[in-house]
């Protein structure tokens, strides 16, 4: 289990695990918290070690004005500014952690710059630096920061956003997708073997339901109806809610799945416990199995996991499934968010002039043609 925020664990002479309570010199200076051994009970360690974080939370909220900020303030003391305030605490669970990791690889190389030295000039050049970890990377660590600037801009902290200004490369759209017996490869090799069994069904239920891998891997029990014909789902991303049928082959693999794990809560959760829990899968480690089992598999090298939702979508367009019904299975409330799933595809045009055949046909039928 994760420490608490400023919780060190330490082990002492007798072999015994100590907590300690850790805070940052600031707090100390500042009279907000102090440094505090909690004890080896964990327990009790923390949930002490929670309380004392809600007070320096409330010190923050009571303590955040305009005396806070100011031209020498460092981005570092800007971030922990702006994760103190009302408008952080509006955001999702998942996007505060993408926002936590994406400032801190901002901060590695901004953190100790103060707001009157990061200009345009500097901006566009660490953005050029961070290209070279990706284009997708760039792009979310200028996003967080803009989003950090232009909250500081609110508050009358700041003037300008010197990320505001960067103009950013533009990221290719995936269109890798999946074929069948690609699919089939690798759900062969995961299914062969106990303890990658789950990332399998994982695999396979995100292809089958056409849904993703981050809230596949996350399905408890209660999702699905208790004969296991309809899958219940509330979409992370969107909050859209979809039901979705289970056909007989998913059936039969989750009946077998709940003969083996229905004692606890997660359809598939890693195959150990920690620390007599089980967890499910975090996005880190499935993405990590699932290479392993691709490169086993010898699929291309440059399909994804993440490209299995869009396989599946495809796979309606191709067969002709109307616009409405590919929403009611994928989630997507507007039309124009399906349009990139909509390819020009042989498949699709041979479905559109047989199905536009067949109603030719039907016409004349019925006006006595022949």
């Amino acid at each position: 289990m994760k420490l608490p925020r400023y919780t060190q664990a330490r082990v002492n002479a007798d072999g015994e695990t100590v907590y300690r309570f850790n805070p940052p010199n600031k707090l100390l200076d500042r009279g907000v918290s102090k440094r505090v051994t909690l004890g080896i009970d964990r327990k009790c360690a923390f949930k002490e070690a929670s309380l004392l974080n809600l007070k320096i939370d409330d010190w923050y909220k009571n303590n955040i004005n305009n005396k806070d900020v100011s031209n020498n303030t460092t981005l570092n003391t800007l971030v922990c500014t702006y994760m103190s305030s009302h408008d952080w605490n509006k955001l999702k669970p998942k996007t505060q952690k993408d926002y936590k990791y994406f400032l801190s690889v901002a901060q590695k190389t901004l953190g100790r710059y103060t707001i009157k030295t990061i200009g345009t000039k500097l901006a566009k050049k660490h953005y050029q630096q961070w290209l070279e970890q990706g284009v997708t990377q760039a792009n979310h660590i200028t996003s967080c920061l803009s989003t950090v600037y232009n909250w500081a801009i609110d508050q009358e902290f700041i003037h300008l956003n010197p990320f505001s200004r960067i103009k950013r490369t533009a990221t290719l759209k995936r269109t890798d997708i999946w074929t069948r017996q690609e699919v089939q490869s690798v759900l062969d090799v995961a299914y062969s073997n106990w303890y990658t069994r789950n990332v399998g069904l994982i695999i396979h239920m995100a292809y089958t339901f056409c849904q993703r891998l981050g809230d596949m891997r996350l399905l408890t029990w209660d999702n699905f109806d208790e004969n296991f014909t309809v899958l219940y789902l509330q979409q992370s991303k969107r909050r859209s809610k979809v039901e979705i049928p289970v056909d007989e082959e998913m059936r039969e693999m989750l009946f077998q799945q709940h003969k083996d794990f229905s004692f606890q809560k997660y359809v598939a959760p890693r195959v150990y416990p920690i620390d007599g829990e089980y967890l499910p899968y975090t996005l880190e480690l499935l993405s990590k199995k699932g290479r392993e089992l691709m490169n086993r598999s010898n699929v291309p090298t440059n399909l994804k996991l993440m490209d299995l939702r869009r396989t599946g979508i495809m796979e309606m367009v191709d067969g002709g499934v109307p616009l409405p019904q590919i929403m009611s299975v994928s989630g997507h409330a507007n039309p124009a968010s399906v349009k990139p799933y909509m390819k020009n595809t042989l498949a699709s045009a041979t479905n559109a002039l047989t199905t536009r055949k067949k109603w030719v046909s039907s016409a004349l039928k019925q006006q006595g043609g022949v």
